[in-house]
């Protein structure tokens, strides 16, 4: 967990300032979510070093309708029905270090989901490509995400996101629908 919590600090507090660095003092960014949460860090095999990370916040049984960080920022009557609640998880601190992320293209937090750039690369015909050290590395983490929802017989995954980044969702093969309105949630997010 702690070296989950490390990279989220590097990405989340250091690269984008997401994150009050005086909150994390401990160089690890972790909030109260953490305790409730199964954490996953993906680790590049060649270098032994880590590569991304995400975590799936599971609902507390208890008080279902204040399981998410979803619920304090969407009014959707989905999130706050107790029995609903229960059948649902929130993906959360989905990120890559920017060494696997490294493209102009790439976000702040995730890398671009095309191959192609026109800078250096390979030169295929009039196509110039440029492939990540781990290609497509994100899809490797949401199926942790997703095999932990289904092994708890969750039917239903939460997650904040970038608008721009929903159509690289549908051409992924990942389906969604849209629980409320933008909110600023570390910038706009749906």
């Amino acid at each position: 967990k702690e070296e989950c919590y490390r990279l989220r600090y590097q990405v989340y507090v250091e690269e984008n300032g997401f994150e009050d660095p005086a909150v994390h003092r401990d160089g690890m960014e972790t909030d109260f979510f953490d305790d409730s949460s199964v954490h996953f860090l993906l680790v590049h095999n060649e270098s032994g070093r880590p590569a991304g990370t995400v975590r799936v916040i599971l609902p507390n049984e208890d008080h279902p309708e204040d399981s998410f960080p979803m619920q304090q920022f969407c009014e959707h009557p989905l999130l706050h029905s107790g029995d609903r609640a229960q059948t649902f998880c929130q993906i959360s601190r989905l990120c890559m270090h920017k060494d696997f992320r490294r493209r102009e293209q790439d976000g702040k937090v995730l890398p671009a989901y095309y191959e192609q750039e026109d800078k250096t690369g390979t030169v295929q015909g009039n196509m110039i490509f440029i492939r990540r050290r781990i290609p497509y590395a994100p899809l490797g983490l949401f199926q942790a995400a997703f095999d932990t929802a289904l092994k708890r017989r969750i039917t239903d995954c939460l997650m904040f996101i970038e608008p721009e980044q929903l159509p690289h969702f549908n051409r992924m093969g990942i389906s969604y629908s849209i629980l409320g309105p933008k909110v600023n949630y570390h910038g706009a997010q749906q």
